[in-house]
């Protein structure tokens, strides 16, 4: 694992203090961009979340160990270009559940856990000559297997003949509903559309047993997986204070939004934001989710404002998400620190009860508290 910096200069300034303070004070790549993107990291770590999906998968007693197959479809390129142009509409990003289990950035692809022989199995799509001349030549099999720690690599073309070969007799697809968003998994498995005119072969497809177990492998992290997204956390902090150090009145939301994504990229090697980034300054801090198309990160920022910056890089498929309040010009008013002080707190004090088994509603309302005290005190609001 990577060794911090705080661990580096252990009891002499705050972590912070040694962030990077330019874009280019690295000579080539810094220890955090060469561990974020270490293929031999990223494959032990995948290699390990799927060894926890197995065990997770034989504990729930709702698969068929022998005969069952787990089968998830990638992301489709269908839709990333324009109708009209060659321009993709923006970098491809691969679907959640697919890049979770199997890694791989490319789209159009199929990923095949078999439950009984325990393989991780990728078929990769047909691509014609054409797609070369652009592309370039496309990665051997070994080239796979290797970075993403595979059993075997096919052709798409083969997926119903490899299972069948390997007497599979559920095929078990990926559907169900984000109790957040209140949105159904976007990618479903049409097994119809999959089976050939020269298979014989037929499958039982179970679509209703693989999503809750998925999705609560993902909500708990391996070992390798928190060392990672710790990683990611540090560069993302990082960019957070090296957009702090820069600031000043009279620049733009968006010099923000650019600043922040670019220190990402060159320390991590984030090529994707984990959402849109929130670079809201004076009265726009009150629009939740400021910086969409409608309000891009526009406003010319003034003397005494506060700006809320609400920002995270993604680092192959790992999200981080971190917000910052500060005023502009470095220095706070006395209602500004009221308020900066009133959140501080409510922070601080989820963080101290913070531990296995408390439920998130305890928390918010904890924090709710704090900031109703905090406002009391400053005369906002009157009662008790």
């Amino acid at each position: 694992s990577v060794t911090t910096m705080a661990e580096t200069k252990k009891g002499t300034q705050p972590e912070w203090a040694l962030f990077p303070q330019d874009l280019f004070s690295i000579e080539c790549l810094s220890k955090e961009y060469k561990y974020l993107n270490d293929e031999k990291v990223r494959r032990e770590m995948g290699q390990e979340v799927r060894a926890k999906f197995l065990e997770e998968a034989a504990k729930s007693g709702v698969f068929d160990m022998e005969g069952g197959a787990v089968l998830l479809k990638g992301g489709t390129s269908a839709l990333a270009n324009y109708y009209d142009t060659d321009v993709e509409i923006a970098p491809f990003r691969q679907e959640s559940f697919f890049q979770y289990l199997f890694g791989i950035c490319e789209p159009d692809c199929y990923g095949v856990i078999f439950l009984g022989t325990k393989e991780s199995v990728v078929f990769l799509p047909v691509l014609d000559e054409a797609t070369f001349r652009w592309n370039g030549p496309p990665h051997t099999v070994d080239h796979y297997k290797h970075k993403y720690g595979l059993s075997a690599v096919y052709s798409v073309e083969t997926l119903c003949e490899k299972m069948a070969e390997r007497k599979v007799k559920t095929v078990y697809t990926l559907k169900g509903l984000n109790t957040d968003s209140g949105l159904s998994t976007a990618l479903e498995v049409d097994m119809a559309a999959l089976v050939t005119q020269k298979s014989t072969h037929t499958f039982q497809q179970d679509n209703k047993s693989l999503h809750p177990v998925l999705v609560e492998c993902r909500v708990i992290k391996t070992p390798k997986e928190i060392a990672y997204m710790r990683e990611c956390c540090r560069v993302s902090c990082q960019a957070h204070t090296f957009v702090m150090r820069h600031i000043k009145p009279g620049m733009a939301e968006m010099q923000f939004e650019s600043m922040f994504k670019a220190f990402c990229g060159v320390y991590g090697g984030a090529r994707h934001m984990a959402y849109t980034c929130i670079c809201a300054s004076g009265p726009h801090g009150a629009i939740l989710h400021y910086g969409h198309a409608g309000r891009p990160n526009d406003r010319v920022t003034k003397n005494g404002d506060l700006i809320v910056l609400d920002m995270g890089g993604e680092y192959h498929g790992y999200c981080t998400d971190i917000t910052a309040s500060y005023p502009v010009n470095g220095k706070f008013t006395k209602d500004q620190a009221s308020v900066h002080k009133a959140v501080q707190e409510a922070q601080q004090a989820v963080f101290s009860h913070l531990k296995p088994g408390t439920h998130w509603k305890e928390m918010h309302r904890l924090a709710e508290r704090t900031i109703l005290k905090h406002l009391l005190e400053m005369k906002v609001l009157k009662g008790n």
